[in-house]
């Protein structure tokens, strides 16, 4: 996307970790893989003890509205325990999403 390349064109991605993606290339196949798997885990890359676990929240014309995340503790139990309850709360709020009228208020109710 636009935003995507405005980012990735910048003349320095920030390193917090060394597991941090700082390579343009490299982050646009890791883009390009989570919009495949609909879901994304990053382990490691802000924080070395944290993972980040989120998935999209899509609106009744399939449409990117939100997300959801979650940080937990970096090890494959707490990621694997994790991962299916972040991926069914945002299929659940995105069927919510489904059945709403299809007006948007600026204003948050």
């Amino acid at each position: 996307t636009e935003l995507q390349e405005e980012v990735l064109a910048s003349p320095r991605l920030h390193a917090f970790t060394p597991r941090t993606i700082t390579d343009p290339n490299e982050l646009r196949r890791q883009l390009a893989d989570t919009r495949r798997r609909g879901s994304a885990v990053q382990a490691g890359s802000v924080h070395l003890e944290a993972a980040g676990i989120a998935a999209p929240i899509r609106d009744h014309s399939n449409d990117v509205v939100a997300a959801i995340s979650v940080i937990v503790p970096n090890t494959a139990s707490d990621i694997s325990a994790a991962a299916p309850a972040v991926l069914a709360t945002a299929r659940g709020i995105s069927r919510a999403f489904h059945t709403a009228p299809t007006h948007r208020s600026s204003t948050p109710r």
